[in-house]
């Protein structure tokens, strides 16, 4: 047997041992899809959450017309699960980032982005509330923050660009920012905070993620020669291995990565939870948690949105549900049985 040939057998097994149809000339293989496992029955436990929120993305384009844009986010959710009628539920951005911590329906305010941030001060609870009531931790990684727990003081809110206090929600709730050293340990400078957390090897049970509005796909005149969709992307490939590498070796743990809301032109949403008048759109969602996940390729289409991310995070942490959030089913489907 020649040495073409040598290859071209042991290609074969290689492929059929990785479940893929080997054709004939002329014919056209195809990848057997592997059995999806049953859904689960209920959320598994999750020890660690890691949850990165970008920004302003639709989903047919992130994972549609402009994929070619976002090869590392299409890698990990071809390897993972993607959840493909996923919602957002809210516009503008400050709505969706309340309902991803607390369940609230946005305040009027709060669809203008809060312009008076002193308006918008709210109690809560918040799941950062629910976990610390649980004897769990966690914190909130805000990149380019200048300072822990920074926001206006009541002033008109210049923290727009870069670091935007709208998408950092957890500033918005009375029971974190009336405590001084409680809001400075809790709400952090993403460069300088979260790398120590991990790579010390005790991560908060949540790390709940905001990149900068530049690197979050938000800014176009960052973006200089790429895409506002390319730059997330580069974002991502360049900060999530590290959380992988966590989330590989920590079975009971998971990274989550959606977006706080599509083009404001999009105001579909989901789930009866439209209270605001209109949904945010159809948003991208992807979880990694190999050990947890329903199957690699997996694709949900039971709707979900903000309130069902933080339901089935709650139900993962042994929370009860706050809010809108009891009113929405948690994304078993996402996990398997």
């Amino acid at each position: 047997m020649r040495m073409g040939q040598r290859l071209g057998s042991r290609l074969t097994v290689a492929l059929l041992a990785a479940g893929v149809v080997v054709a004939g000339p002329g014919a056209v293989g195809r990848a057997v899809p592997a059995a999806v496992p049953p859904a689960a029955t209920a959320v598994p436990a999750i020890s660690h959450a890691f949850v990165i929120i970008e920004e302003n993305t639709n989903f047919s384009d992130v994972f549609g017309a402009r994929a070619s844009e976002a090869p590392y986010l299409n890698s990990l959710a071809d390897a993972h699960v993607r959840h493909d009628a996923y919602y957002a539920t809210s516009h503008v951005s400050l709505g969706n980032y309340i309902s991803m911590v607390s369940g609230q329906v946005p305040q009027p305010l709060d669809h203008f982005d809060c312009p008076t941030y002193a308006a918008c001060v709210r109690p809560g609870p918040t799941i950062g509330a629910q976990l610390d009531g649980a004897g769990k931790t966690w914190r909130g990684y805000f990149e380019t923050m200048p300072a822990p727990c920074t926001r206006p003081t009541g002033a008109t809110d210049t923290n727009q660009t870069g670091y935007a206090t709208r998408h950092n929600p957890f500033v918005y709730f009375s029971e974190i920012v009336n405590d001084a050293a409680y809001c400075a340990d809790r709400d952090v400078p993403y460069e300088t905070s979260f790398a120590p957390d991990l790579s010390g090897g005790s991560p908060r049970n949540l790390s709940f993620i905001v990149p900068n509005t530049c690197n979050d796909g938000h800014d176009a005149a960052c973006a200089g020669t790429q895409t506002q969709i390319q730059v997330l992307d580069g974002w991502l490939a360049a900060n999530v291995p590290p959380i992988l590498s966590y989330v590989n070796a920590h079975p009971d743990s998971a990274l989550i990565i959606t977006f706080d809301e599509a083009s404001n032109s999009d105001t579909s949403g989901c789930c009866n939870q439209l209270p605001t008048a209109q949904g945010g759109g159809h948003v991208g969602f992807v979880l990694v948690a190999p050990a947890l996940e329903r199957a690699a390729g997996y694709r949900s289409t039971v709707a979900g949105n903000h309130y069902s991310l933080l339901r089935t995070l709650e139900d993962g942490f042994g929370l009860p549900p706050l809010a809108e959030a009891a009113k929405v089913d948690p994304m078993v489907d996402l996990f398997h049985g």
